[in-house]
């Protein structure tokens, strides 16, 4: 994670602006999730699915294969958050500017341990996304 940070600090600030574009981008696209229809368990990638009831209004699935519960956007990176997009946003702003986890936590009105797992997601989310940014992609 240290390696990602130290890339990001050393990005020109049109690379930055390029990079918190993009992360706005894909936290827009999970938050504005629509509900596909499931033809597989996400992870056993078996065909025996069943559904299940409902799910905060999405469809709820359950794998006769391995037994896990899902809906269709379970595998999603922002499927558990409770935080409103709005401060997803703004945690983005404070992790491309490389401030602390305290400051970002400042910033943003959440508190360290949030702040910690939020950064953890954005990470997360960069390298699910197969980021275009040749300067983040690990060697």
């Amino acid at each position: 994670m240290n390696e990602i940070i130290d890339k990001i600090t050393n990005m020109t600030n049109e690379e930055k602006y390029e990079l918190l574009d993009y992360l706005k981008t894909i936290i827009n696209n999970e938050f504005e999730f629509n509900e596909c229809r499931i033809n597989e368990c996400y992870k056993c990638h078996s065909k025996k699915i069943v559904k299940l009831g409902f799910y905060n209004g999405m469809q709820r699935y359950r794998c006769n294969n391995c037994g896990v519960s899902f809906t269709s956007k379970s595998k999603s990176i922002f499927a558990t958050t409770k935080l409103e997009k709005e401060k997803w946003l703004k945690y983005v702003e404070c992790f491309v500017d490389c401030l602390s986890l305290r400051r970002c936590a400042e910033k943003t009105g959440v508190c360290l341990k949030t702040s910690y797992f939020m950064r953890h997601r954005i990470i997360e989310c960069l390298k699910q996304n197969q980021n275009p940014f040749v300067v983040l992609k690990s060697t």
